[in-house]
């Protein structure tokens, strides 16, 4: 990721914040070269999900491969910079993760993991649903998936929200971001000022 000085984000703690927040990743990989949209849990040193068995990335077991992650977005307009002249940009928020894909084919752990999924999207509701098959029941159904694990051995972070502007164009691009919808992003900018 091409990442200039002012907007790399390398702090192992708040990438960890960040892709656990951004937990609908990429899968992205070579051989094949092509990319899968899943969910994912992230945990100090890992990241796990599953795909579908008939999908080409169930096959990827000891490939090197990247899991994208991204945040809150939005289009900065020219005319909110003090100089004419100046060009549309756009403010992002993103964690690439790199490490190698490893199948996980342990009943138990796959169990744990499809039950761990659930709970971490269930967690907030109340009442909260849980996974109501018997163990046996939920074997069968995994049958149809394989369930990875990807020990992180490299991320890459990025939080480009205008820290290349003077205060007062930076400013000027949060008012404008909070008057059209960008909260979100004028947040990110306010908190990483």
């Amino acid at each position: 990721m091409y990442r200039p000085p002012y907007f790399k984000q390398d702090d192992p703690a708040e990438q960890l914040r960040f892709m656990q927040a951004h937990n609908f990743a990429t899968l992205v990989s070579r051989e094949p070269f092509m990319a899968t949209h899943l969910p994912v849990l992230v945990e100090e040193g890992k990241i796990s999900g599953h795909v579908a068995r008939a999908n080409l990335h169930s096959k990827l077991d000891g490939q090197e491969v990247m899991v994208l992650f991204q945040g809150p977005h939005a289009y900065v307009s020219a005319g909110w910079y003090e100089k004419t002249g100046q060009v549309p940009t756009w403010n992002y928020t993103a964690v690439h993760a790199y490490g190698t894909f490893r199948e996980i084919t342990d009943p138990e752990a796959i169990s744990h993991h499809l039950r761990t999924l659930v709970h971490f999207h269930e967690q907030h509701r109340s009442p909260a649903w849980d996974i109501d098959l018997t163990e046996e029941a939920l074997q069968k159904m995994a049958r149809a998936v394989v369930v990875f694990e990807i020990p992180l051995e490299r991320l890459e972070g990025k939080y480009k929200l205008s820290q290349n502007r003077t205060l007062e164009e930076r400013q000027r691009v949060m008012d404008s971001l909070q008057e059209e919808g960008g909260a979100d992003v004028a947040a990110l900018m306010k908190s990483h000022s």
